[in-house]
């Protein structure tokens, strides 16, 4: 999809030198968020969220608006370099930060994911070392998949055999959708995918931090055992049992029982899981 294409499928118009979202206009506008002046403001004012590289800069930003909580998080994202632009150009896709995120968000949109919305955009602008950013809605009321599984206030709920079942179903189902669209995600971690509410059937689940999403990938073996082995190795054995883990294969390939193929693809995991759980991206879910 062209850049306008993108814009006018979020729903984006724009305002000055940057889009704001249409529906969210009055919301920004009174929230001090409608105008490059104002976004820049913002990145001063806002709470810092570490994200371990120094591509981007996130800020919590959080007002009130007739006595309501609003919150968001402003990305501002800096020129990729010059190996990584080169990359870029190889695969024909060559776009600011702001706008390869945004092409991951209107791609699970498409596919019906859950992901934070596009509030507003901007790109070809400076600040310091970034030029492009985007405000983005916030899904704090959706626990993540984390804090279900290690949290004691889900301890209740989840085990109850029946949400069990309604959650492992919904997150399987998320990585089939991921994947039959040709999306990989190497990120695919328990603290990325949260989950609306336990009581809900079906459960709706969805995801966070999408920097690391691949469109258009082939699905191999590979990819596909590196995603969920992602996803099992930030569960921890204790909070995903090996009938769970074969409950979620039976899902993912939605099947009764488990083949060859899906044995194959549980050691696969399994593997993948006992190669990699020292390995510094993981040493938070492992320690």
């Amino acid at each position: 999809m062209t850049l306008e294409e993108i814009l006018t499928a979020e729903d984006l118009q724009p305002i000055g030198n940057i889009h704001l979202a249409r529906a969210s206009r009055d919301v920004l506008t009174a929230a001090g968020l409608a105008g490059q002046e104002d976004v820049l403001a913002a990145v001063e004012s806002g709470q810092s969220v570490h994200v371990g590289d120094a591509l981007r800069l996130v800020r919590r930003i959080e007002r009130r608006i007739d006595g309501q909580p609003f919150v968001a998080y402003l990305k501002w994202y800096a020129p990729a370099s010059w190996h990584r632009r080169l990359a870029q150009r190889f695969r024909g896709r060559s776009a600011s930060g702001a706008l390869i995120e945004l092409q991951r968000i209107r791609r699970l949109h498409e596919i019906g994911v859950s992901v934070p919305t596009a509030l507003a955009f901007g790109q070809g602008l400076s600040f310091g070392r970034f030029n492009s950013f985007l405000l983005l809605s916030s899904m704090e009321h959706w626990p993540t998949l984390e804090e279900i599984a290690h949290s004691q206030r889900f301890r209740e709920p989840l085990a109850v055999p029946s949400a069990r079942r309604r959650l492992i179903a919904a997150v399987a189902n998320l990585a089939r959708r991921l994947h039959a669209a040709g999306i990989a995600n190497p990120s695919l971690y328990s603290r990325h995918v949260v989950v609306e509410s336990l009581d809900a059937d079906p459960i709706r689940v969805g995801m966070i931090d999408l920097e690391d999403l691949e469109l258009d990938v082939r699905i191999t073996d590979r990819v596909r055992s590196a995603d969920l082995g992602a996803l099992a190795l930030t569960l921890q054995p204790s909070a995903a049992s090996l009938a769970d883990r074969a409950r979620f294969i039976r899902a993912y390939a939605e099947a009764n029982r488990l083949d060859a193929p899906m044995r194959a693809l549980l050691r696969e995991i399994d593997r993948f899981y006992q190669q990699n759980k020292h390995r510094r991206r993981f040493r938070h879910y492992t320690a």
